[in-house]
């Protein structure tokens, strides 16, 4: 798993195997969606959940969620967190989370095709950091909802909708064919289902509140 995704699935997915399944023991490790295939094909994880892309034929996967991304800063100053501009997006200073040593995200190449550009300062292969880094004035993260909305629960963070055009973050869990009937890993995968229904039912509950 990326780090974003253990921060969002594994407290629930450790909750459930305490109650069903106390002496498993689960260990995690982490990837992205460049690295999946050939972790798998290595033997370097049973079960991969990340955003899978374009996988071999043989691997198989099945979506988890699927989730929009938001646009995440300090509330400081701000009359308003609710909207935000494009142009006051551009104004701002930026944090990304890159798996290829890049400044540049999924946000860049449409702001290039519009003949605009953001500032993008800081960019790591972990989104555990940025919660601290948001403390600065002026800086902005996009990232998946679903961490978007712990880290407004637990840092205090603005959550609005990122006035960028980007696809949804489709979060998958991905295997070798070769395990489809590998019993251990069906149940695995019928675990990690159950959680990320749990999450999402506990998300919808608090957008309605």
């Amino acid at each position: 798993m990326p780090d974003w995704i253990e921060m969002w699935l594994a407290p629930v997915l450790f909750s459930v195997l305490q109650k069903q399944a106390p002496s498993v023991r689960l260990s995690i490790v982490n990837t992205d969606p460049f690295r999946i295939a050939s972790m798998l094909e290595q033997g370097e994880m049973d079960l991969a959940v990340c955003q899978t892309g374009v996988l071999p034929s043989w691997c198989r996967h099945h979506v988890l969620r699927r989730m929009p991304f938001k646009s995440v800063f300090a509330p400081v100053g701000i009359r308003s967190a609710r909207k935000l501009s494009l142009d006051a997006y551009l104004a701002r200073t930026h944090l990304i989370v890159t798996y290829r040593n890049a400044f540049e995200g999924p946000a860049d190449a449409w702001l290039a095709a519009q003949g605009k550009r953001r500032k993008v300062m800081f960019a790591s292969t972990r989104f555990a950091v940025l919660p601290s880094l948001l403390r600065e004035p002026a800086t902005m993260a996009t990232v998946p909802e679903a961490i978007a909305a712990r880290w407004r629960s637990e840092h205090g963070l603005a959550v609005v909708d990122c006035p960028v055009p980007l696809d949804e973050v489709v979060v998958s869990a991905a295997w070798l064919a070769v395990r489809d009937k590998d019993a251990p890993l069906q149940w695995l995968r019928d675990v990690l289902r159950t959680a990320a229904q749990d999450r999402a039912a506990a998300a919808g509950a608090a957008a309605r509140l």
